[in-house]
């Protein structure tokens, strides 16, 4: 902690260690290389909520850690100046392999773009539902850009009760909205059925750590606090802010929040916010993610001869629940619902019910454990606010384009970028716009 007693005064300071701040603090620091610049992170690793810990037995992920093509080569742009090129696709990510989906007791391997698409929907469910989702898919497309802020209820044509709503509603859980489908807007789904399909490469968060870690030693004015709680955030009295944390205080001359919107209340007074920020998180509550975990070595060892293209970026679709197998015996099992409904004790516990219906449903299915029996392992649980890009609303969507406004994202002396932070529901897009159009701000700021 020697480098912290010299952190009394700083010129920015980028609150949270995700994808957005390291990203942010990262450029900042590479173009101005005479302004100190520190990223203050609550948890002792970097990857913000995709990769989330909870407990010293439970290191796996809870968010997304699979990005586009796009994603991947912004991450390239940034690193690359300042560690070169040599290993630097290999360390930082590697490419997504094929997905495997389950049904009726049977495992079919799929590439990732495959199974959104009609190979996909019949894989989970049949051909006539694939046939409904077609006729849908060509109205959603029919009806232009403007007009697709509708909800998906507004062009459905069939009973509400049918069963290939279901169906549908299943295989498209992947996409991380909560809900009923029909609720959701015609935009959210196709742009983010685009996103999904998108999705190339999985992050190494490991090796992302180890190389903030080099960077931090090489680059003089670059620092990363982690494991350090902040508690308040207060303007300062002629220029920037005063940022208090249990051991620590710090002033900043520029304050970069890299939180979600929703998420920020309990260091930082809404009256500093942007409008257009400050109804993203009033307004729009990110999804949370409920999940069951639990250590089962013998899967392991039984799942390289069901499916011998595994990764541990596969997912796994079972009633409304998807599984991933996370290597080193850990498994886990988790679900989408929404915010509201996480705060709500009888709404969660469903929600494990229904995780704890899929784990048994699929250790059945690989022969390994009969219903209860104690060789399944100690559960965990987690419940985590994750909001991967806008909910699946028309509201989200109406909001989310005040957002693109030019001074939109920033304050006095504070300035905002994130996943939720857009008018795109695809949360790669919104990062890299926020963080693209924060740095251009607080560079100016910098530098004037």
């Amino acid at each position: 902690m020697d480098k912290v007693d010299q952190l009394s005064q700083v010129d920015v300071c980028v609150v949270g260690a995700g994808l957005a701040g390291v990203l942010t603090a990262l450029r900042l620091a590479e173009a101005c290389p005479q302004q100190k610049v520190v990223i203050w992170e609550q948890s002792s690793r970097v990857g913000g909520r995709a990769r989330t810990t909870h407990g010293k037995d439970d290191l796996s992920g809870v968010g997304f850690s699979l990005v586009t093509e796009e994603m991947f080569a912004f991450l390239r742009r940034t690193f690359q100046p300042l560690l070169g090129t040599e290993g630097l696709t290999a360390s930082l990510a590697v490419p997504v392999k094929s997905a495997m989906v389950l049904h009726q007791q049977k495992f079919k391997s799929l590439s990732w773009s495959t199974y959104f698409s009609d190979v996909g929907l019949r894989t989970v469910s049949s051909g006539e539902v694939a046939t409904i989702w077609r006729r849908l898919e060509q109205q959603m497309m029919a009806l232009e850009v403007p007009q697709r802020d509708v909800p998906l209820a507004k062009i459905w044509s069939e009973s509400k009760k049918h069963p290939a709503l279901r169906a549908i509603e299943q295989w498209l859980h992947p996409l991380g909205f909560s809900g009923e489908l029909l609720t959701w807007s015609v935009r959210a789904l196709l742009e983010r059925l685009e996103y999904s399909r998108a999705l190339s490469w999985e992050l190494s968060w490991d090796h992302l750590d180890v190389m903030l870690s080099d960077l931090e030693g090489s680059m003089a004015n670059l620092q990363i606090l982690r494991g350090t709680k902040l508690m308040k955030a207060i303007p300062a009295q002629t220029l920037g802010w005063k940022l208090v944390g249990p051991e620590l205080q710090m002033d900043a001359r520029y304050l970069v929040n890299a939180t979600p919107p929703a998420l920020m209340s309990d260091w930082l007074e809404m009256e500093w916010l942007p409008r257009p920020v400050m109804q993203q998180a009033i307004k729009v509550l990110p999804v949370s993610l409920v999940k069951l975990s639990l250590d089962l070595p013998q899967l392991d060892e039984s799942w390289s001869a069901e499916a011998p293209n595994f990764c541990p970026a596969t997912w796994i679709l079972v009633e409304n629940v998807t599984f991933q197998l996370e290597g080193e015996g850990k498994v886990s099992f988790k679900t989408w619902i929404d915010f509201e409904q996480s705060l709500d004790a009888p709404s969660v516990v469903k929600a494990v019910r229904r995780l704890r219906r899929a784990k048994e449903k699929l250790l059945r299915s690989l022969g390994l454990v009969d219903q209860g029996s104690s060789a399944q392992g100690r559960e965990r649980i987690a419940l985590v606010p994750v909001g991967p890009g806008h909910p699946a609303t028309s509201l989200a969507a109406r909001l989310g384009a005040y957002l693109e406004l030019e001074q939109s994202l920033h304050g006095k002396y504070i300035s905002f970028c994130g996943d939720m932070l857009g008018s795109s529901f695809s949360p790669d897009k919104n990062l890299m716009t926020s963080v693209v159009r924060v740095c251009d701000k607080v560079g100016q700021f910098l530098r004037s």
